[in-house]
C-alpha cells in the first residue's frame, strides 16, 4: 500500500475487524514493477460460533483504468472531489450531471470548431503534443508540408521517421528531436523526405505550456527561402571573384556617391591604393568639368531603379590631381 494511505487502511480495517461489519474502501497499490495502482477492496466478516467476529474474508479487484477515466471524465464535467467518491457514487453524479454537461458541451463544441477554423486557416503547420508526446491537435496545414499527417503516422516521433530516406538519417532526426527540441526547447531545421520522395528542409519551432507540459509545435517548410540564400550566397561568391579577377576598373557607390568598394583593375587605374579611396566621394575622382554630368547620370538612374546608362567620364590619376 502508498505509504501516505497505508495508516488509514490499516485502521479501518482494524476497526471492521473489530466490530465485524461489512467493510470496501479504495486505495493504490504498487505491483511487483513498482507502479501505483488503484484497487478496491470489499470486506465481509467471518464470524464463529458464538457469532463473534474472527477476522475479514474478502476480494481485491483492480480499478486503475476505470478509475482513470471517470475522474478524468468526472472533472471535465466540473464534478469536484471525485477522488473522494466510489465508483458507484461517481458513476451516479455523472449521470446528474451530463444534461448540465450536454448544454455547455453544446457551445463548448462550437469554440472548439472556431478554435480549429482558425488554426487551420493558417499558413504553418500547427501541432499540439501532450505530456507523453501524444498529439493532441494538428491542423490541416501540417498535412500539406510532408503529404501525410502525424495522426497517419501515429505520434511525432513516428511521423518524423516516416519522412527520413533511411536508418541512419532516422536516428540523426530522432536525436535531434529528443535532445533539442523535446527536451531543450530548440528551434531546428531537420530534412526530411515527403510522400513523392522529395527532401525539404522543415523548421520546427517549439513552444511549452509549463502549467500542463504540453508543447505547441509550429512546422514551416523553410526550403525554397534556403535556396534562396544559398542562391544569392553563390550569386555573391561569382560576382566577388568577377570583381576582383576583371581587368576593367569598377567602383562600388551607394546613393550619396560615396565609395565602398573597388577592385584591383581601378586602383592601378587611378593609381590611388584602396583603403585611401574607400568612403571618398567619387566626385572627387572626376575631373572637375565632368562631375556635374555624373551627377545628372546618378539622378536619372535613382529615379528609374531599373534603368542602365554609359557615360564617358574624365578620372583623375590622385585624389589631389585633376589630370
Amino acid at each position: 500500500v502508498v505509504a501516505s494511505e497505508r495508516e488509514t487502511v490499516q485502521r479501518d480495517l482494524a476497526r471492521a475487524a473489530r466490530d465485524g461489519l461489512p467493510f470496501k474502501t479504495r486505495f493504490r497499490f504498487y505491483d511487483h514493477a513498482c507502479d501505483a495502482r488503484t484497487v478496491e477492496l470489499q470486506a465481509t466478516p467471518l464470524l464463529d460460533a458464538k457469532g463473534l467476529s474472527s477476522g475479514l474474508s474478502g476480494t481485491i479487484r483492480d480499478i486503475s483504468e476505470e478509475w482513470q477515466t471517470l475522474t478524468g471524465v468526472g472533472e471535465l464535467m466540473d464534478i469536484e472531489r471525485t477522488e473522494t467518491l466510489s465508483p458507484s457514487e461517481l458513476h451516479q453524479q455523472l449521470a446528474a450531471a451530463i444534461p448540465a454537461w450536454k448544454q455547455r458541451q453544446g457551445s463548448l463544441s462550437a469554440d472548439l470548431t472556431a478554435f480549429r477554423e482558425i488554426f487551420d486557416s493558417v499558413g504553418t503547420g500547427i501541432v499540439l503534443l501532450g505530456p507523453e508526446g501524444e498529439a493532441m491537435f494538428a491542423n490541416k496545414r501540417h498535412r500539406d508540408i510532408l503529404g501525410f499527417g502525424v495522426e497517419d503516422a501515429g505520434d511525432m516521433e513516428s511521423w518524423l521517421r516516416r519522412g527520413c530516406p533511411n536508418a541512419d538519417h532516422a536516428e540523426a532526426v530522432l536525436k535531434v528531436w529528443q535532445n533539442d527540441i523535446w527536451q531543450r526547447q530548440l528551434t531546428k531545421v531537420l530534412t526530411l523526405t515527403t510522400a513523392k520522395g522529395v527532401l525539404r528542409e522543415i523548421e520546427v519551432q517549439p513552444q511549452l505550456f509549463l502549467e500542463d507540459n504540453r508543447l505547441l509545435l509550429t512546422i514551416v517548410d523553410n526550403t525554397e527561402s534556403k535556396r534562396s540564400e544559398e542562391a544569392l550566397r553563390d550569386s555573391e561568391i561569382r560576382f566577388r571573384a568577377l570583381f576582383r579577377d576583371s581587368a576593367m576598373g569598377i567602383a562600388l557607390i551607394d546613393a550619396e556617391s560615396k565609395i565602398y568598394d573597388i577592385n584591383p583593375a581601378l586602383e592601378r587605374v587611378l593609381d590611388t591604393p584602396r583603403r585611401q579611396l574607400l568612403w571618398s566621394d567619387f566626385d572627387e575622382c572626376l575631373h572637375a568639368d565632368d562631375q556635374s554630368r555624373k551627377r545628372d547620370v546618378i539622378e536619372q538612374l535613382l529615379a528609374s531603379p531599373k534603368r542602365s546608362a554609359s557615360i564617358e567620364l574624365r578620372l583623375a590619376r590622385t585624389l589631389d590631381s585633376k589630370e
